[in-house]
């Protein structure tokens, strides 16, 4: 467990930004997880364009909306996800 996580977050950050970019592991790991999603079934899907329908709705729904302060996000909870039942 980490007791001071100020000290912790910087130590990391540090750690980060000194840690060279090596693009064949990253490659790895991404090709690594993909395989691990096919195992699971998760791709390649089904019918890739399922819920696109939605997907542009909701997005139309979102960019129609003026900006929105801090605590509109209550507001727009309610319009987006309607209590089950109605």
């Amino acid at each position: 467990m980490v007791k001071d996580r100020v000290f912790w977050e910087a130590w990391e950050a540090q750690y980060i930004a000194n840690e060279p970019v090596d693009f064949q592991r990253n490659l790895r790991l991404m090709n690594a997880m993909y395989e691990h999603a096919r195992s699971m079934g998760a791709f390649p899907l089904k019918n890739p364009l399922s819920g696109l329908e939605d997907k542009i709705r909701l997005g139309r729904m979102i960019n129609s909306l003026p900006d929105l302060l801090p605590g509109d996000w209550e507001t727009l909870r309610k319009l987006l996800l309607p209590a089950a039942g109605e």
